[in-house]
């Protein structure tokens, strides 16, 4: 798969969330004075059976239809975002002379990050991520923070954006040198 079919895909799989949460805020919303039934996006027939149907009004298609431009618009930009930040960290990396790195987190960021890194001199020699220990990623076995200190590594990326003090506490206390430790 090419790097644009992969982000393809990713682009799809974000646009088919959006519409069942869309359905979701319709489903829980419908019969409030703020629902957007009542702001006229949809209008609802009850059925027999204490069944709805929804039907979509121009209103609403045209309101969808903003909210799916919004959405890719802050898609492509946040994907362009993680490519800056992940090419100018492998940039640093190498004119540090780093050679072999670890991801923390297998989430879409490390996606991209294995994509982007393959534009490099540099090698990646893991993946640690508890929540999805034990499951590929790109042909490599997805190990568990435990595993740290049985691979040979330069620097640690951390490809997951959440907890990034936390984490860095947690190595810390695994007994890793923060200077080892890259945030994007």
């Amino acid at each position: 798969m090419t790097n644009v079919q992969i982000l393809n895909t990713i682009i799809v799989h974000k646009l088919n969330a959006l519409d069942s949460t869309l359905e979701k805020v319709i489903f829980d919303k419908w019969k409030s004075k703020t629902s957007m039934s009542f702001k006229g996006y949809f209008k609802v027939k009850t059925m027999p059976r204490n069944r709805v149907k929804y039907f979509l009004t121009p209103e609403g298609l045209a309101r969808k239809s903003r909210l799916t431009a919004e959405y890719l618009r802050y898609s492509i930009n946040f994907y362009r975002d993680v490519k800056e930040l992940l090419l100018g960290k492998f940039s640093e990396m190498e004119s540090n002379q780093v050679s072999k790195v670890l991801f923390f987190g297998a989430g879409e960021v490390a996606e991209m990050a294995y994509l982007y890194l393959q534009l490099t001199n540099l090698e990646l020699v893991g993946l640690i991520d508890d929540q999805k220990k034990g499951k590929n990623f790109f042909g490599f076995v997805i190990k568990g923070t435990e595993s740290i200190h049985d691979m040979q590594w330069d620097r640690v990326l951390l490809t997951r954006l959440d907890h990034i003090e936390k984490t860095i506490d947690m190595f810390s206390e695994a007994g890793v040198d923060p200077n080892r430790i890259a945030t994007i």
